[in-house]
């Protein structure tokens, strides 16, 4: 697969690097102090009970991650790009 047959990725290039970062700017408006009270908020949670979450995800097998990783990937590259 050539990067330069890839028609979607030129679609998103057309936005503009601009219109981004007036995007990133309105997110920032929020003000950090914001987004780590609500970090302070998830982790008040505990991460006893973060990683007891992930120790039942992980119960399903990488084997299982795995195999619908390659049925993705049966669709082709060509597809998604």
């Amino acid at each position: 697969m050539n990067f330069c047959e890839s028609e979607s990725v030129g679609t998103l290039t057309n936005l503009g690097f601009t219109d981004l970062f007036k995007n990133v700017g309105t997110l920032t408006s929020l003000g950090f102090a914001d987004l780590f009270k609500n970090v302070e908020t998830l982790t008040n949670l505990g991460f006893t009970d973060l990683f007891k979450n992930v120790g039942t995800l992980t119960s399903l097998g990488f084997t299982d991650l795995f195999k619908n990783v390659g049925t993705l990937t049966n669709l082709g590259f060509t597809d998604l790009f």
